[in-house]
Formats: C-alpha cells, structure tokens, sequence
C-alpha cells in the first residue's frame, strides 16, 4: 500500500525557480487577476474573455460564486512550469488547472489567443464545480468527492460549458 503511494510522486524532478516574477493584481467584478510585465498587453483579452465566460456560467448553473475567483496568468508554459501552487510537476501537455483549496486558477499564454480564450472558459467552469460541491456541504472531503466522480464527467461538463 505504501508502495502505491510513493508511485504517484516523480522522482529525480525537481522544480527550479529560473524566473523572478514581480506580481501585479486586476480586480474585475468577480476576478483577481494576477499577472506581471510581460501579460499587460494580454489583459483586456483575458478580463473580457473571464467576465464573459462567468456570466455565461452563472446562467448555466443558476448562481454566481460567493468570492472572487483568482485567477493566475503565466507568459509562457516554461513559465507556468515554475508555479509554486501545486507541488506537481507541470508536463507540456497541462494547458492550465484550477486548484481546489482556493479554487485558483492558474494558465499559461501559448501565443494562441483561441486556445487561451478555451482554456480561460473550461478552468473557471471547474472554479464553479469546486464552490458548488462546497455548496452542498462537501468542503471537508471536496478532493476525496472529485476523486470518486468519473473524469468524463468533469472535464465533460468543463468542455462542453466551454
């Protein structure tokens, strides 16, 4: 059983801090927009796109979110690859991940602006799974709940919310 559990972990990877970031911070409505130099001229695009997305959202599921979403912007995933949120490493392959214990997102700019309009939309449909099964009372066991419910489901309903 232990065995199993030290599986999961990659060993022999290490992540390396090769970037000093100095963060900057955009309130919209219902955001908290993290960024820094390089992603200022990307930030009407992702406001519009995130604001869009969350009224959009707020329709499908009946009900905004009780605080606002943060959301973390990385200028490229060499970048993304660094994030100190998740103590995974970040394969190339991971377009972006909403985290669970403070419903962040967290997305790297790829250069494609319809790929991170999609992104942007499916990590913050995961923002709302997250505060819906908070909801209704599963705040306590919320990892151990999404780690029962079929990875069709999630990602089905994130991309088709999307």
């Amino acid at each position: 059983m232990i065995l199993f559990i030290f599986l999961q972990f990659e060993f022999g990877k290490n992540k390396i801090d090769y970037y000093s970031f100095t963060w900057m911070l955009r309130e919209t409505e219902h955001f908290e927009i993290y960024y820094y130099k390089e992603e200022e001229v990307l930030l009407p695009f992702v406001v519009q796109v995130a604001e869009s997305a969350y009224k959009k959202l707020e329709e499908v599921f009946s009900r905004g979110l009780e605080e606002k979403i943060p959301l973390i912007l990385y200028a490229s995933h060499s970048h993304f690859e660094e994030t100190n949120i998740t103590p995974y490493i970040m394969d190339e392959w991971v377009g972006g991940f909403t985290e669970s214990f403070q419903n962040r997102v967290v997305i790297p700019f790829e250069g494609d602006f319809e790929r991170l309009r999609h992104v942007i939309s499916h990590e913050i449909v995961h923002a709302f799974q997250f505060e819906i099964l908070s909801w209704i009372g599963l705040t306590g066991v919320i990892r151990r709940a999404f780690a029962n419910v079929p990875l069709w489901f999630i990602e089905g309903m994130a991309e088709w919310a999307s």
